[in-house]
């Protein structure tokens, strides 16, 4: 997969590595641009870091007019956008306010929010996440009767089999404690008609689902 000409041309300009995502951010946006940022400012006789709040707020206002999504973590600046030209903007901003910016990511434009990118192939092609609130039993039914078929993540085992789990359930008393899930918990399927099976019987309850494809089968079909 190549990225946008737009794209490299934008990275090369600023000489920026630019790196290919397995999905899209926050299943909507297709490029991320890093940085952080960090500003010397005096309190009393000391001198410190810390993050330059008026730039903080023009990357806000940027992603408000434009439906982005700006994150922030200590000096860390996370920017998802869908616009090249966006992208160049924030990076002027940030290099403005004397920050660094280190990666440019993106992901296919045509390639779906539920399509997750492998670079080796798994058995478990198809996922599925529930919302939490949803009955333990009901779902150990399903897992226990398709064991073979089925992969939980650690937290979803964790939540369903809590006693096989004993630093977990120590660490987890009050929702282990409740009939129904704590937390989302994530299936991953073998089979697509199984998939779909579980899919149709906790169909209220879904807040995502997820095909895994390997980057062969990506390019194949572009």
């Amino acid at each position: 997969m190549e990225p946008p000409i737009a794209l490299r041309k934008l990275a090369s300009n600023y000489n920026l590595p630019l790196e290919c995502s397995d999905k899209k951010f926050f299943r909507k946006y297709n490029f991320k641009v890093t940085s952080t940022l960090r500003k010397k400012i005096e309190i009393g006789s000391h001198r410190i870091n810390s993050t330059n709040p008026p730039v903080i707020t023009d990357l806000r206002k940027l992603a408000k007019v434009n439906y982005d999504s700006v994150r922030k973590e200590r000096w860390s600046i996370n920017y998802y956008t869908n616009s090249i030209d966006t992208a160049a903007d924030v990076i002027n901003i940030i290099k403005n306010a004397g920050g660094d910016v280190w990666d440019i990511y993106w992901f296919p434009d045509n390639i779906g929010k539920n399509i997750l990118i492998r670079k080796k192939s798994t058995k478990f092609k198809w996922g599925i996440k529930l919302k939490a609130g949803v009955d333990k039993d009901r779902i150990r039914v399903f897992a226990d009767k398709n064991r073979d078929q089925l992969l939980l993540d650690k937290n979803t085992n964790s939540e369903l089999y809590p006693k096989t789990n004993i630093d977990s359930y120590r660490r987890s008393f009050y929702s282990n404690q409740r009939p129904d899930t704590y937390n989302h918990t994530y299936y991953r399927f073998k089979d697509e008609t199984l998939k779909n099976y579980f899919l149709f019987s906790f169909a209220e309850s879904v807040v995502q689902e997820t095909t895994y494809k390997l980057i062969t089968e990506v390019e194949n079909e572009q």
